[in-house]
């Protein structure tokens, strides 16, 4: 994707919890599931260079430094969480206005990241024709 059509895909996530979540896959290069089953004691944004720790496949942990916007947008998802009991950082979002603990499902998104990557036109923001 361009510059300017990642900036087109941005200007329409206005929740704070997808951005974040979105950043953290684009800009960290964490991968959907590592996303999702991110823990709150898998976060270090208080060091001199945030980072967070990613479970990732086989059970092995790899350590990931945050970008700017990534912390930033992290730090702007925490700070308007709901204080549930839960450990994961991102919650999910309930139909009956309620959060679940367990870990986000990327398939309640209005716009999914396996969209971004495979839906899309390579280069472009206009969804693949389906047919």
């Amino acid at each position: 994707m361009q510059h300017d059509d990642v900036q087109k895909f941005f200007a329409v996530i206005t929740d704070v919890r997808d951005r974040a979540m979105f950043l953290l896959a684009l800009k960290c290069g964490l991968r959907i599931s590592e996303v999702a089953s991110l823990k709150l004691t898998d976060l270090y944004l208080d060091e001199e260079h945030p980072r967070l720790v990613a479970p990732g496949k086989g059970s092995k942990e790899r350590s990931v430094y945050l970008s700017p916007h990534a912390e930033w947008a992290c730090r702007a998802y925490l700070n308007e969480r709901p204080q549930a009991a839960g450990e994961f950082v991102f919650l999910s979002y309930q139909r009956n206005n309620s959060w679940s603990q367990s870990t986000t499902s990327f398939k309640s998104f209005p716009v999914t990241l396996q969209a971004l990557f495979t839906n899309l036109i390579p280069g472009t923001c206009q969804p693949a024709p389906t047919f």
